[in-house]
């Protein structure tokens, strides 16, 4: 049996861990974040040119790679919870992450296939899943 170890910023995918916390791990969940909707947005503009679905898909690849990261990572909202809410929230947390990362899968597919229909559609299952848990993770912002 073969076992093969990806790396993410220095850190396996395999590494069995605690949730990462605090004030560092906070700002770094923005940014990975930031990262995310930035390749998301690319994503989006690259759809109608069947030329750029290459690196389309190359970006839906390192999206999928940010989201497996932001699992490792606890948002400041879920933190500063009762601690008898925090299993809760970070279950229902990494459960969008995995709605996201599958919908991320399938667009990743679709553009490496080249199919046109489904690539344009898959966004929109996106868009919606990160806008839920913007809504129930992301902290207010003044």
């Amino acid at each position: 049996m073969m076992v093969v170890m990806v790396m993410l910023g220095g850190r396996s995918l395999l590494q069995a861990g605690p949730v990462e916390h605090g004030d560092a791990k906070g700002e770094r969940l923005h940014e990975t974040m930031e990262h995310l909707g930035k390749l998301f947005k690319q994503v989006r503009g690259s759809l109608k040119d069947s030329t750029k679905y290459a690196a389309a898909a190359d970006a839906a690849a390192k999206m999928e790679g940010l989201v497996l990261e932001a699992k490792t990572l606890m948002p400041e909202k879920v933190e500063k919870m009762p601690a008898d809410q925090r299993a809760g929230a970070m279950k229902q947390y990494r459960l969008n992450l995995c709605e996201l990362l599958g919908q991320l899968s399938q667009l990743e597919s679709a553009l490496v296939e080249g199919d046109q229909t489904k690539a344009t559609a898959a966004p929109d299952a996106c868009a919606a899943t990160m806008k839920k848990g913007h809504e129930q993770f992301r902290e207010e912002e003044d």
